[in-house]
Order: structure tokens, then C-alpha cells, then sequence
């Protein structure tokens, strides 16, 4: 095998096209790309985009590719093996035009390569409609003989031969790689600081991937996973509790950006409602596809587009570290004719900030002596908050968030 990974986890900048090709290498400059690879005539090279020609030389192989969308030089690729492809087709509902698709590796692991990406198909549907129509030439994943990890290379991406093991145990790798065809190439962060908009937008895809294929139970059962283990784990991986935007370049690729990342983009769906959430995406994306952008660009965004200012969001949860918790103190029961009025006393606990949370939409859920429940909204602000919520019946008992809309 030969084949580069376009990250250096270690090296800054972190961009990595440069250990294999002369270039600008940041997140903003962009290229086209034509490449020539020749190889021993037992072997195969592999690269971004679609084949324009094969030459076969006898002794030597040489297979020239063309991408004709500009992308940042660590997501290009060159991989060479005695690899072969199996072909397939993605009918999108978004376009007239089948997307080809090229599952790529030694002769001995297509079969398992396929059976690991049954639901590929599936992923890209999903990605589709929560997102918007994919624009890049080709899907591609090339199998590379290595074990920490993935990388995202425009329409070839580098997939460890392990984990295309024949079972769908690995999936969410694959959508978490593909998702970046959204989040990461096509808009990309402006810096390694804002790494979450690559990173934790794809670790969140892998979730809506989940519920695209599984269902929304599984979907919130995966959130809730991950945020536990965001509270238990990120601050001790990474040493301290950070901001997602301007995260320090020792932990670039760390918990925060991408686990906390998934964790505060679920937030923002239950803030926003679903309907306004992925129309924002959708529009985020079209207007900056194929452009750099930062939290900042972000914010502004939805807040102009949507029906949804997501201000208050940004400044607690994107540019502040740490997360807010709430708890019902007390609530007192007015009758008022056939109903009843709730006074509701909520108080806002801090984990990692200092600062109080504000406007944060809360469900909050009645529920009486024989199992009747009622939910209604409501928003808290500030370490107290008072709020009175009207029910048909006296509750037994009052709590929040039951749907666990807000991590």
C-alpha cells in the first residue's frame, strides 16, 4: 500500500497536504485537481475524483483522475495497492443525474466491503434530505491498512481495512466520513479553532444517520449515550472544560470539538424545532458551499434565515464552556375553575461555567397519581426561574426535559 491521510493530529498547522504535494495548506485556499498515477502493473492508483484516462504501459500502469470541485489540500489523495472496485449507482431524490459510487480494495475484501456498507444508500438518502443535494463527482472509501481512525479525502476516503470486517458493526464510522462531504468539504472550518463545525457536526451526523436508518429512538438513546459521556469523560481527556469555538491546538481533535460538538448540535435542534433546525442547515449550507466559515457565520446565519434567533444559544453553548443544569425546587398547585394553574420554581446549576444560561426552551411534563401526563413548554433564564403552567389536572409530580431535547 501506499496512501497519505491529510490530518497530523500533532503537527501545526494540522493540515497535511503539504508532506506530499507543494501547496497553500490551510483550511481556506482551494484547488481543482488533476492527478497521474503510475504503478507496477500489478497495482492500482486511486484519487479524487473520476477517471479521464488509463494507459497501460506494459510493465507500468498509469491511471490519470480529475476532481473538478475545489477543495483544501489535506482532503486530496493519492492511494495505491493491488486494489480493484466494485461499482455501484446512488439514485438520488435530489438530482436527475446517479451519483456513481466506488467501493475500493484488494480483490480478497470486496465481499465484506459491501456487506459493511449495506447501508450506505441509506446514509447518503438521509444525508440528502436533512442536508441538501451531495455535489461532489463520486462516493469513494479506499481500505488502508491502518487503525486509528478515518479520513474525510474529497470523494476517496481513506477507510481502515479492519473495520470493513463484513458486519455493520463499523457503520457509523462510515456515515461520520461520509457526512464530511457536508460538514468539513464542502464548508469547511475557517480555522482549526472552529474544528466542531467539522468535526461535531459529522459525529452528530452519525446520530442522524442512526435515526435515519433506526428510527428516533434510537437516534435520542445515542445522544444520551454520548452525552453522558461527554460529562463524564471530555473534560478529563482533554484536560479542562473549553469553548467549542477557539479550542486550543493541543486538543483540536479532541473530545470537545467532536463529541460535545454532536452533543451542542442536538441542543440546537431542540431549540430550534426540527423544521426550522434542518431548513437552517440546508440554507447554511447552499450559501457557503464550497467556502470557509466560522462560529460567528454560523450564528448570523440561521439567526437571519430562520424563524429562530439562535444568539443566546451560540454565546452559552458554542462560545462558553461548560453546561447548565435544572431542577424543579418547588411547584405549588392553584386551582383556577376546571384547571389548574402551576407555579413553578426551577433553579439553573453550572458544570464547567460561570456563566448563567439564557432563554433555554425546556419541556416540562405533569404527571398525576394515575399515570395521566401533560407536557407543556417552557423557557428559563438565570440561576431562578418562576413559571406557571396551566393543567386540566392536579400533578403529583413536575420534571423537565423528559424528551431530552436539551443535552
Amino acid at each position: 500500500y501506499a496512501y497519505n491521510l491529510g490530518v497530523g493530529f500533532g503537527a501545526n498547522p494540522h493540515n497535511y497536504g503539504r508532506v506530499w504535494h507543494p501547496c497553500f495548506d490551510n483550511f481556506v485556499e482551494r484547488a481543482t485537481y488533476d492527478i497521474s498515477i503510475t504503478t507496477l502493473s500489478s497495482q492500482r492508483g486511486y484519487a479524487n475524483g473520476l477517471i479521464v484516462n488509463e494507459t497501460d504501459n506494459g510493465a507500468t500502469y498509469t491511471r490519470e483522475w480529475s476532481l473538478s470541485q475545489e477543495i483544501p489540500t489535506y482532503l486530496a489523495c493519492v492511494a495505491v495497492s493491488n486494489y480493484t472496485h466494485v461499482s455501484q449507482v446512488f439514485p438520488s431524490a435530489l438530482q436527475s443525474i446517479p451519483i456513481p459510487v466506488q467501493l475500493i480494495g484488494a480483490p480478497s475484501d470486496t465481499s465484506n466491503l459491501k456487506s459493511s456498507f449495506v447501508n450506505l444508500f441509506g446514509a447518503m438518502s438521509t444525508f440528502e434530505t436533512q442536508y441538501g443535494p451531495y455535489l461532489w463527482d463520486k462516493v469513494g472509501f479506499h481500505l488502508v491498512p491502518f487503525s486509528s481512525g478515518a479520513m474525510e479525502h474529497a470523494t476517496s476516503i481513506a477507510y481502515p481495512q479492519a473495520t470493513a470486517n463484513g458486519s455493520t458493526t463499523y457503520e457509523t464510522l462510515m456515515a461520520h466520513e461520509l457526512s464530511h462531504h457536508w460538514w468539513g468539504n464542502l464548508v469547511t472550518c475557517r480555522t482549526a479553532e472552529d474544528m466542531w463545525i467539522n468535526e461535531g457536526m459529522a459525529s452528530y451526523s452519525e446520530r442522524i444517520f442512526v435515526e435515519g436508518i433506526y428510527g428516533y429512538g434510537a437516534y435520542i438513546n445515542d445522544v444520551k449515550s454520548n452525552h453522558r459521556d461527554v460529562l463524564l469523560n471530555a473534560h478529563i481527556r482533554d484536560s479542562g472544560y473549553y469553548a467549542l469555538h477557539e479550542v486550543p491546538h493541543n486538543i483540536t481533535y479532541g473530545d470537545h470539538s467532536y463529541n460535545k460538538g454532536a452533543d451542542v448540535a442536538h441542543t440546537l435542534r431542540g431549540y430550534m424545532g426540527d423544521t426550522e433546525f434542518f431548513d437552517g442547515l440546508h440554507s447554511f449550507l447552499a450559501a457557503n458551499e464550497f467556502e470557509d466559515v466560522d462560529a460567528y457565520d454560523f450564528r448570523d446565519h440561521l439567526s437571519a434565515n430562520t424563524n429562530v434567533d439562535v444568539t443566546d444559544f451560540f454565546n452559552d453553548w458554542v462560545l462558553n464552556p461548560g453546561f447548565p443544569g435544572f431542577v424543579v425546587d418547588s411547584f405549588n398547585i392553584i386551582p383556577n375553575g376546571g384547571n389548574f394553574d402551576v407555579e413553578i420554581y426551577i433553579h439553573q446549576k453550572l458544570k464547567g461555567t460561570l456563566q448563567y444560561f439564557s432563554n433555554v426552551p425546556l419541556e416540562v411534563t405533569f404527571m398525576d397519581e394515575n399515570w395521566n401526563e401533560f407536557t407543556g413548554n417552557i423557557v428559563a433564564d438565570g440561576e431562578f426561574s418562576q413559571v406557571t403552567v396551566t393543567s386540566s389536572f392536579a400533578p403529583s409530580m413536575v420534571y423537565l426535559n423528559g424528551g431530552n431535547k436539551i443535552s
